[in-house]
């Protein structure tokens, strides 16, 4: 397992108001879609850059006809774990289609290369990448309100997924709102080293106390990538020191801010594994923050 990883934070903005960017009458689709792409690139491009092992963007960000057709083969050009929101689904949908349930996505590209327990393939080998979709459990009271406005209701997803790596540790991605989800957090406690949160949020104050808890209770990284439209990004880490703790944080609206930070993992999960409390682990500089009271003792038992 690498001691740390670097995690690329695409909090990029747009011109205008997420109703005037979307067709309504074509089931909350880009107009423009081709705009949004571009910012792909720039991201990606500031990634490489940093030598980055992780790309993340906002929530509803990518139109869904780049997924395969960009993503997948940035994926596989570069190597990169690249998370980010997609418009809302399903594609195969007829845009006029009013009576079939809107979806919320987030997805993961992840290179075989990682699949592979992070072993960089011979170049003559072809490089091949897997997309995962991630459901969003609930929307938001204000994202339900502006679904039911434009005449149309909205699916509630039923599934998480923990993504387990060798190499990267084990991480798991959630949409906005979904971070508030208490069982939610019940369930990841202890098994993942980094939480991903892609976001369109406009209560950004209120995200960041929830960050600054939570990375305590799971005792992991917790990254929010919020749409620079609103501002609100960060990346806080499980470290006693303050200023070691929020490794990054943009405040602000209409930013376009692509930060690489380095996060810790080997120690991460050595803390949230070792029995002794009083070990080294919790003592080497810069200190992390101990466990919390029964860490790991309660689970969710669906019958």
């Amino acid at each position: 397992m690498k001691d740390n990883i670097k995690v690329t934070i695409g909090q990029v903005k747009h011109i205008g108001n997420f109703e005037d960017l979307m067709n309504i009458n074509q089931r909350i689709r880009y107009k423009d879609p081709e705009k949004q792409l571009e910012s792909v690139f720039k991201v990606i491009e500031s990634a490489k850059l940093e030598s980055a092992d992780f790309v993340v963007l906002p929530e509803l960000f990518l139109p869904r006809e780049y997924l395969y057709k960009h993503i997948k083969a940035i994926c596989e050009d570069t190597g990169l774990i690249i998370i980010g929101g997609l418009e809302y689904g399903p594609s195969f949908i007829p845009e006029s289609n009013r009576t079939i349930p809107l979806e919320n996505r987030a997805f993961v590209a992840i290179p075989n290369s990682v699949a592979k327990k992070g072993i960089i393939l011979n170049s003559k080998e072809p490089v091949y990448s897997t997309i995962i979709e991630t459901p969003k459990i609930f929307p938001a009271d204000e994202e339900n309100e502006f679904i039911e406005k434009s005449g149309y209701q909205f699916l509630n997803g039923n599934r998480i997924y923990i993504f387990k790596s060798s190499v990267f540790g084990n991480w798991a991605v959630l949409i906005c709102v979904d971070f508030l989800n208490l069982p939610i957090q019940a369930l990841l406690q202890g098994e993942i080293q980094t939480l991903f949160i892609v976001a369109y949020n406009i209560d950004v104050e209120y995200y960041i106390s929830l960050a600054d808890s939570m990375h305590r209770i799971l005792l992991c990284n917790v990254v929010i990538c919020n749409t620079g439209k609103i501002g609100g990004s960060l990346s806080f880490t499980p470290y006693r020191t303050p200023h070691l703790r929020n490794a990054f944080q943009v405040k602000g609206n209409n930013i376009d801010a692509f930060i690489t930070v380095q996060l810790p993992i080997k120690r991460i999960y050595q803390a949230q594994n070792e029995e002794n409390i009083d070990a080294a682990i919790f003592k080497e500089e810069p200190k992390l923050i101990r466990r919390p009271p029964d860490f790991k003792k309660f689970r969710i038992i669906s019958k």
